[in-house]
């Protein structure tokens, strides 16, 4: 959420709340975890009732994959842990 704070690097927004960042000050000063995640869904509303971003458009990918290739999921950063990866033979496939 501080992305969106006005001096941030990525806000190319130009969107500032005063409350917002209060409530994200507050935040990081809070030891405790449960009031911290109070403080930061509550900031996360105000931003999402501002509205001052609208996705229109996200990276997607596609797979072609063998089908005896088992163990690769699609994963949101594209990082695939090989050891994870195996190759079953036709006649030995099982379901997963």
């Amino acid at each position: 959420l501080d992305m969106w704070m006005k001096d941030a690097g990525n806000n190319r927004t130009g969107w500032h709340s005063e409350e917002f960042e209060k409530i994200l000050g507050e935040a990081a000063e809070t030891g405790d975890a449960e009031a911290r995640y109070v403080l930061l869904s509550k900031a996360e509303a105000l931003f999402l009732k501002e509205r001052p971003i609208l996705p229109v458009y996200w990276y997607t990918r596609n797979y072609l994959l063998h089908p005896d290739v088992k163990g690769w999921h699609p994963l949101i950063l594209d990082n695939h842990p090989y050891k994870f990866l195996r190759l079953e033979s036709g006649s030995a496939r099982k379901k997963d």
